[in-house]
């Protein structure tokens, strides 16, 4: 499935039934793309599931970094929680940098707009203080919380400290603050990524509302109906032992599939691995190959 996933050209939305097992394939999409080299220049996101500032964070990160021939893959609870609006993301999200005009007030005014909660000291994501001059606010996507210093309705600077020592750790020339907490009014994940093909795994028991042409993936079977997994059978290419005479001719097989066809090597084992490895160099015949 992730292989498949991989060698996709179109932009696509994966659902998997958990969180865990959407990580996993993500993670498999993520190392097909990388041995094969496909499709560099387009990202894939892992959008998680609703947990807490941080979380949170992440997911408007996805909504605000995703951009045309991105992919996605999300579990089936995240996909039923919703996300931010593209629009209403970009509009709210803060970007604050030195010399921005900005009143305290309105600073707040949009950090409670975003999810942060207002403590007397930061410690945590999704929190800021205000103090006279100083905004203490920690990003719900920061390692570490930033102060920002007014100068009037000005910002002066911008400086990101170690939460523990309370001690400045260096100068930031500017930053997007994300949300800390979900949208009231969340939009359906298959709407703000309207342009994506869907894919649901059939692990799923009780699926959200898939739109029309979504296609359900079997990681055992690629047949049904509308479902093209653009791969091809070995048999009859003499890679099997049983379909050829030596170890030898491996290559001369593997040369002839690769003129229509990308090509991965799975080995059993890394020393099997090595071994055709070696034997692929001395013909120079290339083609990626794990163990």
């Amino acid at each position: 499935m992730a292989l498949f996933l991989a060698m996709q050209e179109k932009p696509f939305i994966m659902v998997e039934s958990t969180e865990e097992t959407a990580e996993a394939l993500y993670r498999d999409i993520l190392f097909f793309r990388s041995v094969l080299h496909l499709y560099e220049t387009n990202s894939i996101f892992f959008l998680p599931e609703p947990d807490g500032p941080d979380v949170c964070g992440k997911r408007a990160e996805v909504v605000y970094k995703f951009g045309d021939g991105d992919s996605v893959v999300t579990s089936n609870d995240a996909a039923k929680a919703g996300v931010w609006l593209v629009s209403e993301l970009k509009s709210s999200a803060l970007m604050l940098k030195p010399h921005l005009e900005i009143s305290r007030d309105v600073l707040e005014q949009k950090l409670v707009y975003l999810g942060y909660k207002q403590v007397p000291i930061v410690v945590e994501h999704g929190e800021f203080s205000r103090r006279g001059w100083l905004f203490d606010i920690f990003p719900s996507t920061g390692e570490n919380p930033l102060r920002v210093e007014f100068f009037g309705d000005v910002i002066e600077t911008i400086k990101m400290f170690d939460v523990s020592t309370q001690k400045s750790i260096r100068k930031i020339e500017e930053y997007t603050v994300l949300p800390a907490a979900e949208h009231s009014e969340a939009s359906d994940i298959f709407s703000v990524f309207k342009d994506a093909n869907c894919f649901y795994s059939d692990s799923i028991h009780h699926p959200c509302d898939f739109p029309q042409g979504a296609v359900v993936l079997s990681k055992f079977s690629f047949s049904g109906e509308g479902i093209d997994a653009g791969m091809l059978t070995i048999a009859g290419y003499g890679i099997y032992h049983n379909e050829r005479k030596s170890i030898y001719k491996l290559p001369d097989a593997v040369k002839a599939l690769t003129k229509d066809n990308r090509v991965v090597m799975v080995a059993a084992s890394k020393g099997q691995a090595e071994r055709l490895r070696d034997i692929f160099m001395n013909q120079d015949v290339i083609a990626p190959l794990v163990a």
